[in-house]
């Protein structure tokens, strides 16, 4: 998926976790952090040479996209801010990363390095083209969604 309905998926986790300014972009930022793995994504572009370790060691939907470095990314990220809140949105914003992209059609193993395991064996019908109009329908989708979220 692209960048910008990540961004969307994280800033509704962090709506609705918290609410507040800090916990939208904790959510953003979490789902934006497993594609630091791929040249040219947002966050690659935000981190710059920093990422290139990442691109290095794993391959695009390998390592950065299992629950073990949700886990472990989440669990750097409470004890840099030590804010329980900020975590579950950023952890939120993570997960659901992980979970968008099962329905893609590559679709992702979240249980690597313990299981070769693909998460949803989709049918092709079922799936989205990343950067298709299926993942355009949805990006509309997540900012009326986003945009109810602010009318509290």
């Amino acid at each position: 998926m692209i960048g910008a309905t990540h961004a969307a998926i994280g800033a509704l986790a962090g709506i609705g976790i918290k609410g507040t300014t800090a916990s939208i972009g904790a959510g953003v930022i979490g789902s934006l952090l497993p594609d630091v793995d791929k040249k040219n994504t947002t966050i690659g572009n935000w981190l710059g040479f920093l990422a290139l370790p990442f691109r290095l060691i794993f391959k695009h939907r390998g390592g950065t996209h299992t629950l073990l470095s949700c886990l472990l990314f989440s669990s750097i990220f409470f004890i840099i801010f030590k804010d329980l809140f900020l975590t579950l949105s950023f952890f939120a914003g993570f997960f659901l990363h992980l979970l968008a992209d099962g329905f893609t059609a590559t679709g992702v193993k979240p249980f690597l390095p313990f299981s070769d395991y693909k998460i949803f064996e989709l049918p092709k019908w079922a799936t989205f083209k990343v950067n298709g109009h299926k993942e355009y329908l949805l990006l509309v989708v997540l900012i009326l969604g986003l945009a109810m979220g602010g009318l509290k």
